[in-house]
């Protein structure tokens, strides 16, 4: 039996509003995946920044030390060294601009840039740090709450193998597995939920937008095993 993400939803929270059960709170479990989004980031810009001597030839050391983002004064003074420097060298840089969205990246090859160029691309887009990697190659970072067009076509929730709340790309039983969130107590959902809705869970729960990530997330929460595997 197919059932709507909505209904599906309403049906789970009218269950637990009936056995009044909350195992992990809607506040923590944001908490949670806002780290777990976090994680990924740093995950993805592994490899983009670099190491200071690898910068020598072109940064201070004070200097390479805000393009590894150790800076205390934030990010907006990060951006503004590294321009600085760049113009000072005149030099042009291939620059890329990279999007990590919630579920998903988007990579853009924006191409070699003059000095001036890069400082109106940082105007436009306050929100994007840059960092530059030991080919000298320059990347704007932005990160987006918000699902990528891929994740919005082709993003499921579901149960990996071990029984972990996992997201997929595709459908679960392709075990193309995204990102795993937390396990989830089999049992009490078995005998908590209708069988229909627990073959949704099965085989795969669609998300098309962020609101649906966030509402899957709060919902299973309260059938997670408390120390359960996180990623």
């Amino acid at each position: 039996m197919n059932i709507s993400f909505s209904s599906l939803m309403k049906q789970l929270k009218k269950l637990l509003k009936q056995q009044k059960k909350r195992w992990i709170s809607l506040a923590v479990i944001l908490l949670v995946a806002s780290a777990s989004v976090a994680a990924t980031a740093m995950y993805l810009h592994n490899g983009i920044t670099t190491a200071e001597e690898d910068l020598a030839v072109w940064l201070s050391a004070e200097q390479a030390a805000l393009v590894q983002g150790r800076s205390p004064e934030g990010d907006g003074n990060q951006n503004q060294t590294i321009i600085e420097t760049i113009q000072a060298n005149a030099q042009s840089m291939d620059v890329y601009y990279q999007r990590n969205f919630v579920c998903g990246e988007e990579l853009e090859h924006i191409g070699m840039l003059t000095p001036e160029e890069i400082k109106q691309l940082s105007e436009k887009n306050p929100l994007a740090v840059i960092t530059v990697n030991e080919l000298e190659q320059l990347y704007f970072t932005e990160t987006v709450n918000d699902l990528s067009q891929q994740c919005k076509e082709n993003a499921y929730f579901g149960l990996d193998k071990d029984g972990n709340l996992s997201l997929f790309e595709g459908l679960p039983a392709e075990e193309q597995i995204i990102r795993t969130f937390f396990q989830l107590n089999v049992q009490h959902l078995k005998s908590s939920l209708p069988s229909e809705t627990l073959n949704q869970l099965y085989e795969g729960i669609r998300i098309m937008d962020v609101e649906d990530y966030h509402s899957v997330l709060s919902t299973f929460s309260d059938f997670a095993v408390l120390g359960g595997r996180m990623e």
